[in-house]
This record gives C-alpha cells, sequence and structure tokens, in this order.
C-alpha cells in the first residue's frame, strides 16, 4: 500500500507533460504517414492513368462501332477522378483498420488485397457490360450508311474502380468484424 502512495508523489508535473507531447507526436506522426501515403497514391495514380484507360479502351471489342468524345472538360475530371480514386485507398485501409483493429501484416495484407482485387472487379465487370452493350448495338441491322457512336465519356471506369475499392472495404469490414466475434 506504501509503495502505491508512494509512487503518485514521485509523479511531477513535467511528466504529465511530456506524456502529452509523447501521445501528441504519435498521433501526429501516423496521421502525417497516412497523409504521405495518400499524396504518393495520388501522385502514382495520375502517372498510370492514361496507361489504365489506354488498356480498359483495348480491352473494349469494337465491331463497327465509332467512338466519339464529346465533351472534353470530362476527359480532366475523369483524369482526376482516377487519381483521388487511386489515392482513397490508404483512407479505406484506415477504415477497415480502426474498424475491426487488424494490425498490417497477415490480416491487412488480405483485408488490402479485397480491397483492391474487388475494385479490379467492378472495372472488369464494366468492361464486359460495354463489350456487351456494343455487341448488342453492332448486331441491329441499320442502314448500310448509318455509322453507329458511341460516347468515350460514359465510360466511368474510374467510378467502378472506385466503386469496388468501397465494396471491398465493407466486405473486409464484415469478414474480419465476423471473424472476431466468432474467435
Amino acid at each position: 500500500m506504501k509503495k502505491g502512495i508512494s509512487l503518485i508523489y514521485k509523479l511531477k508535473p513535467l511528466d504529465f507533460r511530456e506524456a502529452f507531447f509523447y501521445i501528441y507526436n504519435l498521433i501526429f506522426m501516423r496521421v502525417v504517414k497516412y497523409i504521405i501515403a495518400i499524396l504518393a497514391f495520388i501522385i502514382v495514380g495520375f502517372f498510370i492513368q492514361k496507361s489504365f484507360m489506354e488498356f480498359s479502351y483495348a480491352m473494349v471489342k469494337t465491331d463497327n462501332v465509332i467512338f466519339e468524345n464529346r465533351l472534353v472538360s470530362k476527359q480532366f475530371y475523369s483524369n482526376l477522378l482516377f487519381s483521388l480514386a487511386i489515392g482513397a485507398v490508404p483512407i479505406l485501409y484506415l477504415i477497415i483498420r480502426k474498424i475491426t483493429k487488424i494490425h498490417f501484416f497477415y490480416k491487412g495484407v488480405i483485408a488490402v488485397g479485397l480491397l483492391i482485387g474487388t475494385g479490379i472487379i467492378s472495372w472488369l465487370l464494366r468492361v464486359f457490360y460495354i463489350n456487351r452493350e456494343l455487341k448488342f448495338l453492332s448486331s441491329v441491322d441499320f442502314l448500310a450508311e448509318t455509322k453507329l457512336t458511341y460516347p468515350i465519356n460514359e465510360f466511368y471506369f474510374e467510378y467502378f474502380l472506385f466503386l469496388g475499392f468501397v465494396v471491398g472495404t465493407l466486405v473486409s469490414i464484415l469478414i474480419f468484424r465476423i471473424k472476431k466475434k466468432t474467435t
């Protein structure tokens, strides 16, 4: 009993201040790490955006359909949204980590894999849907001089990629919350 009392009297006001700054620095450094990760992902997204879009357009089968770009301003927004969708991956991982209390090594890698995997799957489903729609359009018998056009601005690959990331976040949260409750 005396030992506990003597520990309380040994604490100095300076110790509380040092503890506060220690905790503040820990929290601040985590925030800085995530901000740096978000900015790095946005920059990577900006650089890979053109290749991603070219690859996406290459996957779309154009039999007798001509693509047209109706609005040039939408292309800037498409580039920006793709970069922001890639930059959202660290934020979505942070949401998973805070809700499920997982650590990066085993479960964190699985969570990031689910997040990116569902993003890719939703993007591929969009490519599949566009191919199906274009196949239907090219199968319809029009006049010989009629040229079918499809607006390239309505592909919305970046929206479906982001939607897949969000779905992956929700799936990861559900999997790890249910697994945590059963163990």
